[in-house]
């Protein structure tokens, strides 16, 4: 069994990645929350907004998510930099 962690901001959706161990996804995800919140125009809001779930799969579900992660990497990157008004 492997982790998923799906984030959700209240625009947008996605997923972090693939993780080992229960543990080790749910540290991923509260470091894209506590991130997410600290670049925040209104951190107070986004910490009420803000989510994520980790979500269990099996071997061969994370075996087709890998080939996706270097884009979900990449599209949460820009994302970070939009919403710190980076543009």
């Amino acid at each position: 069994m492997r982790y998923r962690v799906i984030w959700d901001n209240d625009s947008a959706c996605g997923t972090l990645g693939i993780y080992d161990t229960r543990q080790s996804a749910e540290n991923a995800g509260n470091d894209w929350f506590w991130e997410m919140v600290s670049i925040d125009k209104n951190p107070k809001e986004a910490e009420e907004i803000y989510c994520f779930e980790i979500e269990e799969i099996e071997d061969e579900e994370a075996i087709d998510d890998s080939e996706d992660e270097h884009l979900i990497e990449g599209t949460i990157s820009n994302f970070n930099r939009y919403i710190a008004g980076d543009r």
